[in-house]
């Protein structure tokens, strides 16, 4: 029995085994083995590595009938803040110093995509945005929306360019924003290299230039939100769908809930002074259903995404939410 004090080694037979359990088929390389082998130190790391794999959830959607509250959980005590400009700034220096030191890694955090391994891992870690973006548009015609009918597109933080790509393949125009220089360097150059002419990428370098987002067909964000305090999120959701044209959709995964979660705007800047590591933040449902109210938008679905993880008491939400013609 593996314990505490003596787990058992990883070997390839067991990672081998982990790949006909979990999804059905032989290792695609040596290599591959090899890297779930350095990144995986005991065996419930292994496992939870498959059972979060984007394969394994695309095989098994059954598995991931869960119910994350349960309905007497307390409401959060959030604070919301008027002046962000030293939010902004917080922020804006934490994903600055990721592009320049681990721009890959901190869009997706595995291992393999640190700058050391990158290399070899590039094409993976591009082509992940496909499932995505797939996702995206089988969730608008889920809803009544034509994919095809919406001509722009907005992606609220592109980062590397993971899913620009992507969209820039389904939409004729893509305005992408982004907090980080660095970032915005690599998706230029990655785009680039796809020959993919109809994106343009803007710095957001500060919060005022968010209430000159241009008006568009689409607005987009997937795991970015999360990286915001809960007013820098009420703010970005807020001016989201402001751009909107009539009839136009956002669809914007937040985290909505977290047990134990708190935000207090002064102990944030205290602790910020130090703190220069990727954050998860929560807003509540309610909180963007009123922002919506006021911005003439109403919600079509509320999707529960697992993108907070599985735990009880974590909830991250994907919101299609409409702008009235």
């Amino acid at each position: 029995m593996e314990t505490a004090n003596k787990p058992y080694q990883i070997t390839q037979e067991m990672v081998v085994w982990a790949y006909r359990l979990f999804l059905d088929r032989e290792p695609e390389s040596l290599y591959a083995l090899e890297e779930k082998i350095k990144s995986a130190n005991n065996i419930q790391a292994l496992r939870e590595m498959f059972l979060t794999s984007e394969e394994f959830k695309q095989n098994n959607p059954q598995a991931f009938y869960t119910v994350s509250l349960l309905g007497h959980e307390p409401p959060l005590p959030i604070e919301q803040a008027t002046d962000l400009q030293a939010l902004f700034s917080h922020i804006q220096g934490v994903w600055n110093q990721l592009g320049a030191s681990e721009p890959h890694w901190s869009v997706i955090s595995a291992e393999k995509f640190k700058s050391s391994q990158i290399q070899e891992t590039e094409d993976e870690f591009y082509k992940s945005g496909f499932h995505d973006v797939a996702l995206l548009l089988r969730t608008l015609e889920r809803n009544g929306v034509d994919p095809g009918q919406l001509k722009t597109c907005l992606e609220y933080g592109c980062g590397v360019g993971r899913l620009t790509c992507w969209l820039a393949r389904n939409f004729s125009e893509v305005i992408a924003y982004d907090i980080s220089k660095s970032h915005l360097q690599l998706a230029e150059n990655y785009l680039k290299e796809s020959n993919l002419e109809n994106v343009s990428l803007r710095h957001l370098d500060q919060p005022q230039k968010l209430k000159d987002l241009p008006s568009v067909d689409l607005a987009y964000s997937l795991i970015v939100l999360q990286h915001n305090p809960p007013p820098m999120i009420h703010l970005v959701i807020r001016e989201i769908l402001k751009c909107l044209n009539p009839g136009g959709v956002a669809v914007l995964q937040v985290p909505t809930y977290r047990l134990g979660y708190q935000f207090s705007l002064q102990e944030y800047l205290s602790a910020s002074t130090t703190k220069k590591e990727i954050e998860m933040h929560v807003l509540p449902q309610k909180e963007i259903f009123e922002i919506a109210r006021h911005e003439n938008c109403y919600p079509l679905e509320v999707l529960e995404d697992n993108k907070a993880g599985l735990t009880y008491g974590h909830r991250s939400n994907t919101f299609v939410i409409q702008k009235e013609r």
